[in-house]
């Protein structure tokens, strides 16, 4: 069984590739002919797929361990966990209920796959970093709010000015994160390794996504839209860490608003791009697609979706009730 990255819309390992430039060693050196930039693209006209969550699914488990939604079809079953793209570390989770249900499923279904490893999304933006360089000067009270966010963060002056505002803002997301040692293989690898132990056979994942389109059209962001996902990202590292763990903890134990609460920053800038806000609506397609199709055999299965994907207005849950699934949420037995 292969991992897959659960990361909403992969937007944090966009933040991961931005945010290793201050680890850099040195600049890199363009490799043959660099590619065309794309026409300029703006955050502010775009539609975040994953922004409006239908309240009514936003219902909390009192069972102990990470909360389940019950979508069923006669005498077939699917048992959904709704998990974070990834996981502090030290945090734990009981996963008594999840074992339950692993035991004689005939199947586990995945989040979509990612084609792109992150090393080759991270080569991409080194040799393109030019592209990200530069921008319009920031209006002064952006510019004020900047710097105190860096010096808070500890990052030192002018470390950030040579790059544009949407990749100022990533590099201190990654910067706000690195102390929480957020784990992208957590919770997933854990339901891996409870799947092999309870002999699932089936394991599906869904269709492979590739990320680069969208990661090309970061190259084309213009400067109002670079000063929009810096304003994001600020949003998250004046949140704080604590929400972020916070929000793990409110996951672990089946609080659901709690976690839902985490700041999203610049993962929300990134959302509103055209091309992201497309993988996210073909994830979310793709996974309800196929819950359907396995709804059609008897017996019982367990799937795995992003806890925003799953609950968001058009997302997962919303497209099953459309085709006349059952849906009952943690309150009903989850």
């Amino acid at each position: 069984m292969t991992p897959v990255l659960t990361k909403p819309l992969l937007a944090g390992l966009l933040v991961a590739a931005l945010a290793i430039w201050p680890l850099s060693p040195g600049p890199a050196t363009a490799q043959g002919q660099s590619e065309p930039a794309p026409p300029a693209g703006s955050v502010a006209a775009g539609e975040d797929p994953e922004g409006t969550l239908v309240e009514e699914l936003v219902v909390s488990s009192n069972l102990g361990g990470p909360a389940f939604w019950k979508v069923s079809k006669g005498e077939s079953v699917v048992w959904v966990l709704g998990v974070p793209g990834a996981l502090p570390r030290g945090v734990t989770w009981d996963s008594r209920r999840l074992e339950f249900r692993l035991k004689g499923a005939k199947a586990l279904i995945l989040p979509p796959r990612v084609k792109a490893r992150p090393i080759v999304i991270t080569t991409f933006i080194l040799t393109h970093q030019k592209a990200f360089q530069g921008g319009a000067p920031l209006p002064p009270g952006l510019r004020a709010r900047l710097d105190r966010n860096r010096e808070a963060l500890g990052v030192k002056p002018g470390k950030l000015d040579k790059w544009k505002p949407g990749v100022a803002g990533a590099m201190l997301a990654g910067e706000l994160r690195k102390p929480l040692k957020l784990d992208d293989d957590q919770p997933m690898n854990r339901i891996l390794g409870l799947a092999r132990k309870a002999r699932v056979r089936q394991v599906r994942a869904g269709a492979a996504i590739d990320p680069m389109p969208a990661v090309r059209s970061l190259l084309g962001l213009n400067d109002e839209s670079q000063q929009i996902c810096l304003e994001d990202a600020l949003d998250e590292v004046e949140a704080g860490r604590g929400r972020i763990r916070n929000a793990a903890l409110g996951w672990a134990r089946g609080d659901v608003r709690t976690a839902l609460t985490a700041e999203r920053g610049f993962d929300r800038c990134l959302t509103r791009l055209p091309t992201l806000a497309a993988l996210s609506r073909r994830a979310m397609s793709d996974t309800s697609g196929t819950i359907a199709r396995q709804l059609n055999t008897p017996g019982k299965a367990v799937a795995v979706v992003d806890l925003r994907q799953l609950l968001a207005r058009g997302g997962v849950l919303d497209q099953l009730k459309a085709r006349g699934f059952t849906v009952e949420t943690p309150g009903g037995g989850g």
